[in-house]
């Protein structure tokens, strides 16, 4: 009898051993999610930038990386244009010139989309008239004016290179402002006067057509952009002589766009630069 209840009391032991292990296991298991779920984030939070400091990378991103790239590819241009040169070779652009504007040399797509094409140039009023595109999904900045002081902020640059020259020579074609904002999928026609004839009171300036952009530098100072009846122009500089026109933007927005870098992205982009 001794025995039958010796037994017994193992077996109700073991039972409750198991059954207390059995209750066990879930906290375990949960305590092992927690300390995953907490590796997991720390791991995310690695990788998060602070919204002052993602801002300021956007900032560099849009606004600053496409001059840096722009110079690169233009030394790498002028450095074959010289070796051709020294060589006694044709000009490297020989036979190619094109009013076509690209922006092949940006090393990231997220850059491509202020869209910028030549129309062409009107004699009669002495101006290039361009067709502005803005693909990006919200509003590119333009110009504001306060205290007499202008605050540009969408701008781009046009450069190019000369077929007729021996030596294939950069040469910037503009820099222009958007006066106003241009929002997004939106297209703006503009007619550019040159800045010679900006100055001057020769009857082709018109305030409409004027008040759409700022001109801020160009290397036509005092030439029209193509040939004209009974004024001479410099061939090297005529449009119709140009190739490899390339667009450098400086892009402002009134929020950054949708399609912005990650935070992991931009950290591996500044990396890079």
């Amino acid at each position: 009898m001794k025995k039958k209840r010796s037994l017994l009391g193992i077996t109700l032991l073991a039972s409750a051993t198991l059954l207390v292990a059995c209750q066990s296991k879930p906290n375990s298991t949960t305590s092992v999610e927690k300390s995953s779920t907490k590796t997991s984030s720390s791991k995310t939070d690695d990788n998060a930038l602070s919204e002052e400091k993602r801002k300021r990378s956007l900032t560099k991103f849009y606004e600053e990386f496409p001059a840096e790239q722009a110079a690169r590819y233009q030394g790498t241009i002028d450095e074959r244009s010289e070796k051709a040169w020294n060589s006694n070779q044709p000009n490297i652009f020989a036979g190619q010139a094109s009013l076509k504007i690209h922006d092949d040399y940006l090393e990231n797509d997220e850059l491509k989309k202020l869209e910028v094409k030549i129309d062409g140039y009107d004699e009669s009023t002495r101006r290039l008239k361009l067709t502005v595109t803005n693909h990006y999904d919200t509003t590119l900045r333009g110009t504001r004016f306060s205290n007499n002081l202008y605050d540009y902020g969408t701008y781009f640059t046009l450069r190019s290179y000369s077929t007729t020259s021996g030596r294939a020579g950069n040469i910037n074609i503009m820099q222009l402002a958007l006066a106003d904002d241009l929002e997004a999928g939106k297209s703006i026609t503009l007619e550019v006067l040159p800045k010679y004839y900006q100055d001057r009171e020769l009857g082709f300036k018109n305030p409409k057509l004027d008040s759409k952009y700022y001109l801020l530098s160009t290397d036509y100072s005092a030439e029209l952009w193509d040939k004209t009846a009974n004024e001479q122009v410099s061939e090297d500089f005529l449009l119709s002589n140009q190739a490899n026109i390339y667009i450098v933007p400086k892009l402002t927005f009134s929020k950054f766009p949708s399609t912005a870098p990650s935070d992991k992205e931009l950290k591996e982009i500044l990396s890079k630069n």
